[in-house]
């Protein structure tokens, strides 16, 4: 296997997951304090001490609780320059060595170790919010949460990648019928900078089965406006009804908000 990898968390309470190729190990996302980190790592067989980096796919505190503790342990903190100054300038932090701080450019790729890495800009409300390929030998892994849409230039680059994490954020009835949402959260959630439904993605996943993908794995699910039988079901029906055999042809996975998620290799 080229490239393994496994959602630790995902979800409205925190967001991590764990890739690793050639011997090099990295973390996406430090959404949840740095000792559930710790012990979702040891559900993988992996330890901080292992780790090469950390990248930052965008400030909200469900993606960078853990990034200041983890980044006083030494860890390597890979953001943009807007995410940064975001991260730093909300407080929540706390200090953050400077040697710890390596900025990226987006859409310019870059090396981790012997992982390659890209990050693409796609469409939320943070201030430069991306998504990831990694890609170790000749497998790659594409990370797309937290956007409203899916950008045409990213879907072109993130085409047939082995594994592909998409979001699949809310039914859109159990949202709109959410009587605890205010309406300006309801139409920031599906607004064009805001969260993939069900539906959404579902329309998405085909295009990357005919491309080669075959693992996907359905992420940050909402915990109060969708259920994991919902965005499974509409995932599934979707991608049968353009002729892929899951279980054959493609891998459909979940990711879970609060226990570590299937190993995948590829």
């Amino acid at each position: 296997m080229d490239l393994v990898f496994c959602p630790l968390f995902s979800g409205s309470t925190g967001n991590c997951c764990f890739a690793a190729a050639h011997d090099v190990c990295i973390l996406v996302d430090a959404g949840g304090s740095a000792s559930r980190i710790e012990a979702a790592l040891r559900q993988v067989g992996a330890s901080l001490r292992q780790i090469a980096g950390v990248l930052i796919t965008h400030e909200h505190i469900d993606h960078i609780q853990g990034v200041g503790v983890l980044a006083r342990k030494g860890l390597k903190i890979y953001a943009n320059e807007a995410t940064w100054q975001a991260m730093l300038l909300s407080g929540k932090l706390g200090e953050i060595p400077r040697g710890s701080r390596v900025v990226f450019g987006t859409s310019h790729s870059f090396g981790l170790g012997r992982l390659g890495i890209t990050p693409l800009p796609i469409s939320h409300d943070a201030a430069d919010p991306v998504g990831f390929v990694i890609q170790g030998g000749r497998r790659r892994i594409a990370l797309i949460t937290d956007t409203g849409h899916l950008p045409p230039a990213v879907e072109e680059e993130t085409l047939g990648a082995d594994i592909l994490m998409l979001e699949s954020n809310h039914d859109i009835a159990l949202l709109e019928a959410n009587a605890h949402y205010p309406l300006q959260l309801k139409r920031r959630i599906l607004g064009n900078k805001g969260h993939l439904s069900n539906d959404a993605a579902a329309q998405i996943l085909p295009r990357y089965a005919a491309a080669g993908t075959t693992h996907i794995v359905l992420a940050h699910l909402s915990q109060e406006n969708n259920t994991p039988e919902l965005a499974f079901d509409t995932a599934a029906a979707s991608l049968a009804g353009h002729g892929v055999e899951l279980g054959r042809q493609l891998q459909l996975g979940m990711s879970w908000p609060h226990r570590v998620g299937e190993i995948w290799g590829v």
